[in-house]
């Protein structure tokens, strides 16, 4: 069977088989005429003619810093020395704390590893596939501990340390302690941060290297915010102009009205319910971040490929045939079992100085960093080099099997596999720079277009640059799928298809000055012109609010994800977190199930003459249908699109598309022409529940 299709851009005329059109029309047909309107279709969840995609690659990187444990948003509020003079008032309003409780925000329970029946606070099974909701009058201090949440007493973090020489010595139970339940209705006190004081003049938060801990001494940890009364639930509302100059600190408190902010409490059971999914699951940096990136990963598609790491695990180890440090696992297929690996992973971390040898061992020791910083450029680049396989060394995760790898001529997926890092962050990158030759000192986009290129190096949009530009498997064909822009034709986001790393970044509580929009835009419209990148290694102290310090290197961070043709998102609190990562997996598995092919056969091809390709996207159902010119009996003109569908095809108002009636005679297939009520009633669906007009308007497009 075959259906003539008459292209007028056509210097002869083509005969086009198409059998998956054929056989959708026909469907259509079965679907309006004789029996079959009387039974129910089930219609496919992807077009018919896709294919099985190439699984994609995606290394997740985790921001372990220790500003990660901190109950407050921005940096710059709780970040100076001068923060004793800022009323607790301000930390307990989400106006100035970005991270505390805000009462527009409905908290969600994360959802739970799969396989995973956690048990709430009253002994009873949580079956609705989350962590389950916190009681407000037995809340978790740590709604991610599924293991002790329930247990009594108190986390080890909260602990007085007894220390003799260098080694810890005895624990007994501090003067501030946290349990591991509190009743919010009486007992709630807003956390700050989790720091340690020595009882004699030893004042260093860790141990310094080459130093130890005066003998007889004892470190005593809180975690609670200072001067804040212990009692029932609150938070503050406070006009926009009681604290002149949010965010930078003065000494003076004349500086701070807040006392006209006013207090606020809970008047009912879900506001209560709320606060407690609040404070269980999402009220320090770590807490908001595994919420985010767990709400998201858990829509992400099965077939993609996944590993993960934390920016601040310093030892190297063998991952799929490369020696790197920062990543944990390789990637996998997300299957169940994956997915539960690294829910379990992703709910156990704890940021750095929770695993400092002399305070808390509750992770490997090699995921410890007695530092705690934040090496982004490191991170970034250790996820690089687990992909960079151009030195002929296994083919590691561009192979179907990363851990048994084959040869670039048996491993033909490899040619079109897609590989995606994400980089998370809570603040703005210092510590080691990128130590791979070739990035190192070196200024990386210099030479690159606009907007890739800046005058600076060593800087994180140096390695993004690099592992975008570079062919990282060249013994294999680049065949890697272009990413198109939505709604624009022709236009791509990355239009590289030789094997390389797509960078998002993504940053919570943490704000740059260029516009995000104009800067993407870029990568694709030259009228946008240059973006003008500073210097993000201005040496500047962050205390002093310099926004040279505070917004280069967040522009930094944009710039990476510019350069590796990415995405970024800046998270000003919680619920923006949980919607830039959502967006960041949205978009891969969009990126997952591209799928592309040729037209089933084509006859009268020759020399002067079109091919007809197509591409669409199962996850939006949006596609293509290109022409594109054949110059010579050698191949295509790739870059020569000589017109697209979708900007040749009529409005979908204006189509000629017809059906046929009861009387079987051919009609525009519009509402008004369907006179029968039988063919108005199938497009009603089963039991009439349909709006039959808006059935018909998406068929027609």
């Amino acid at each position: 069977m075959k259906a003539s299709i008459h292209f007028r851009y056509f210097p002869q005329q083509f005969l086009i088989r198409i059998r998956p059109l054929v056989h959708t029309v026909a469907m259509a047909i079965a679907i309006y005429s004789g029996s079959a309107l009387a039974q129910t279709v089930n219609f496919p969840t992807v077009p018919l003619t896709v294919a099985t995609a190439v699984p994609s690659n995606l290394l997740y990187i985790h921001d372990d810093s220790n500003s990660m444990y901190q109950s407050f948003m921005p940096d710059e509020i709780g970040r100076s020395s001068k923060v004793s003079a800022v009323p607790y008032q301000f930390f307990m309003s989400h106006q100035f704390n970005k991270l505390y409780y805000n009462p527009a925000v409905k908290y969600v329970p994360p959802p739970a590893p799969p396989g995973t029946t956690p048990v709430d606070a009253d002994g009873r099974s949580v079956t609705d596939g989350t962590l389950g909701n916190a009681k407000y009058t037995d809340a978790w201090f740590n709604g991610y501990d599924l293991v002790g949440r329930n247990q009594s007493g108190y986390y080890a973090s909260d602990l007085q340390l007894t220390i003799s020489g260098c080694s810890k010595a005895t624990v007994a139970n501090a003067t501030n302690t946290a349990y591991r339940r509190f009743n919010l209705d009486t007992s709630f006190t807003p956390t700050n941060d989790w720091s340690g004081a020595y009882s004699t003049n030893y004042s260093s938060f860790y141990p310094i290297s080459g130093q130890c801990p005066l003998l007889g001494g004892a470190w005593k940890f809180s975690e609670f915010l200072g001067g804040a009364p212990t009692g029932r639930a609150s938070y503050y509302v406070c006009p926009p102009d009681v604290w002149k100059n949010y965010p930078a600190h003065t000494a003076s408190a004349v500086d701070y009205d807040h006392w006209l902010c006013q207090q606020k409490y809970l008047t009912n059971d879900e506001e209560k319910q709320n606060f407690a999914n609040w404070y269980a699951y999402y009220r320090t940096r770590n807490y908001a971040s595994k919420a985010g990136i767990g709400r998201a990963f858990e829509k992400l598609d099965p077939g993609v490929r996944v590993g993960w790491g934390l920016i601040n695990k310093i030892s190297f180890s063998s991952m799929d045939g490369k020696s790197v440090d920062t990543v944990m696992q390789g990637v996998r297929k997300f299957d169940q079992t994956r997915k539960k690996i690294f829910f379990d992973w992703l709910y156990k971390i704890q940021p750095a100085n929770m695993k400092n040898p002399y305070l808390v061992n509750q992770l490997p020791a090699d995921e410890r960093d007695e530092k705690g910083g934040t090496p982004l450029r490191k991170a970034l680049d250790s996820a690089g080099r687990y992909y960079d396989r151009s030195d002929g060394s296994s083919l590691g995760p561009w192979a179907d099997d990363p851990a048994k790898p084959g040869t670039a001529a048996t491993e033909k997926a490899a040619a079109c596999r897609k590989s995606f890092t994400i980089l998370m962050t809570d603040g703005y990158w210092n510590g080691s720079s990128a130590p791979t030759p070739g990035i190192s000192g070196v200024n990386v986009d210099g030479s690159a277009p606009a907007p890739f290129k800046d005058s600076y190096a060593n800087t994180l949009a140096d390695v993004a640059w690099y592992y975008w530009k570079k062919d990282l498997l060249p013994s294999v064909a680049s065949k890697v799928p272009k990413s198109p822009v939505p709604g624009l034709p022709g236009k791509y986001r990355d239009d590289a298809t030789h094997q390389h790393m797509t960078t998002f970044t993504i940053g919570l509580g943490v704000a740059g000055t260029i516009d995000k929009n104009k800067a993407f835009r870029a990568i694709y419209d030259p009228s946008v012109g240059t973006i003008t990148w500073r210097d993000p290694g201005v040496n500047a102290d962050p205390d002093t609010l310099d926004p040279a310090f505070t917004t280069a290197k967040i522009d930094d961070l944009l710039h990476a994800a510019v350069n590796g043709h990415g995405d970024f998102f800046s998270a000003g609190n919680p619920d923006e977190f949980v919607t830039g990562m959502s967006a960041i997996i949205d978009t891969i598995n969009s990126e997952q199930q591209i799928a592309s092919g040729n037209i089933d056969a084509m006859e009268g091809t020759a020399q002067g003459s079109f091919i007809l390709k197509t591409y669409y996207k199962p996850g939006d159902w949006r596609g293509e249908l290109i022409a594109q010119k054949i110059t010579n009996l050698a191949g295509l003109d790739l870059e020569n699109e000589r017109w697209l569908a979708s900007e040749e095809m009529p409005a979908p108002a204006v189509r000629r598309i017809y059906t046929r009636n009861s009387q079987k005679k051919g009609v525009p297939f519009m509402w008004g022409n369907l006179q029968d009520t039988t063919l108005q009633n199938a497009l009603k669906g089963p039991g009439q529940l349909l709006d039959g007009q808006k059935v018909l308007d998406y068929i027609r497009g």
